[in-house]
């Protein structure tokens, strides 16, 4: 999306990231929903920015345990989509 571009998304992603590991639910789904944004944008630059940034990967694949269905659902799709798409490719 254009108005992503303009923003500093590097310098964001590490806040984006500690709301990933919050126990508030407003804060996980607004995380969740800008890593959504960036990945969907350019998903091989937002990829990139988000595997740059540290335990980001960690942190999203820790919502997996989130007993919110749509925390688990959208944390989940995220991943496949974007994270672990090329390894099962890998494997066929």
């Amino acid at each position: 999306p254009a108005g992503l571009a303009r923003l500093n998304v590097a310098a964001l992603l590490p806040g984006f990231v500690a709301f990933l590991r919050s126990h508030d639910n407003d804060m996980i789904k607004l995380a969740l929903d800008f890593v959504q944004l960036l990945l969907a944008g350019d998903s091989a630059t937002g990829r990139t920015l988000f595997l740059a940034t540290p335990d980001a990967l960690e942190a999203l694949e820790a919502v997996q345990d989130s007993p919110v269905p749509q925390f688990y659902d959208q944390s989940g799709m995220l991943l496949e989509r974007y994270f672990f798409e090329d390894d099962e490719e890998a494997f066929t």
